[in-house]
């Protein structure tokens, strides 16, 4: 790493503290900023946080950390009380936990794909009440999949349809938007976080006409460097629809218009 790479990385850590300090306050700021990056610990408390977070040292699991707790990038205002939120994408829960700390009356259904991420999930959930969670491929349609390993880490693993279980890997089945809804008997999805790793394109592509139109908010991650067609797949649905868009970083939020007040 040459000099201005060091300069760029001191830069960013040094701004990473201040944040932690403008949202925490300095002792509890300077405490939580330690913990996770200093002396790595696996249990963090975080204030007006009822439940110790779990999270796996070196791991990307602190950046996740940083985005959902100190950049509050889920914070956005809604102007109404959420009562059902579908966190898809769930990895160990942190974006889990914000909602559940900031809407304590909702009921959320969790979808996380991978083991161990979905293994963290389950700590991490063990405490907080009307959370169900969901080891599944969130999907357009029912089918199966494999997981293979590509030896790039613990996130280092690629989804591919198998429909005939024929490739060798962890197995799993999908699930769909339209198969919660029924099973809960849902007539409004007032929260939808999607941080799919590029299956949004899959789960806009169709099958989206009963779960679309009584969605008030989507909050979503667009993953076209990992998959061609994401942003096309997801407003064309979209379009169809009367939603507003507004940008929060790499976060796409969209209002339904006709139900979101």
């Amino acid at each position: 790493m040459n000099e201005l790479d060091n300069l760029t990385l001191i830069k960013f850590k040094t701004l990473r503290f201040i944040k932690f300090i403008g949202r925490f306050g300095i002792y509890y700021g300077f405490k939580t900023w330690l913990s996770i990056f200093i002396f790595r610990k696996q249990i963090i408390k975080v204030p007006n946080i009822q439940k110790p977070i779990f999270l796996r040292p070196e791991t990307s699991d602190k950046d996740v950390f940083n985005d959902v707790f100190v950049d509050k990038q889920y914070g956005f205002p809604l102007g109404f009380n959420p009562k059902v939120i579908i966190d898809a994408g769930s990895n160990i829960g942190l974006s889990v936990i914000f909602f559940a700390n900031q809407y304590k009356t909702s009921k959320i259904f969790c979808i996380e794909i991978e083991k161990d991420n979905f293994r963290m999930l389950k700590k991490n959930m063990t405490d907080y009440q009307d959370v169900i969670l969901y080891q599944a491929a969130l999907w357009d349609s029912e089918t199966s999949f494999t997981i293979l390993d590509n030896n790039s880490g613990r996130w280092g693993f690629t989804v591919v349809e198998d429909v005939n279980c024929e490739l060798a890997g962890q197995k799993i089945k999908s699930i769909t938007i339209d198969q919660i809804i029924k099973t809960h008997e849902i007539t409004c999805i007032d929260i939808l976080k999607i941080d799919i790793e590029g299956a949004e394109k899959e789960l806009f592509s169709g099958n989206y006409e009963l779960w679309l139109p009584i969605t008030k908010v989507i909050m979503i991650e667009l993953h076209d460097r990992m998959k061609i067609g994401c942003s096309k797949s997801v407003f064309q649905a979209i379009n169809k629809y009367d939603f507003s868009m507004e940008i929060r970083g790499e976060l796409l939020i969209f209002i339904n218009n006709r139900i979101s007040k």
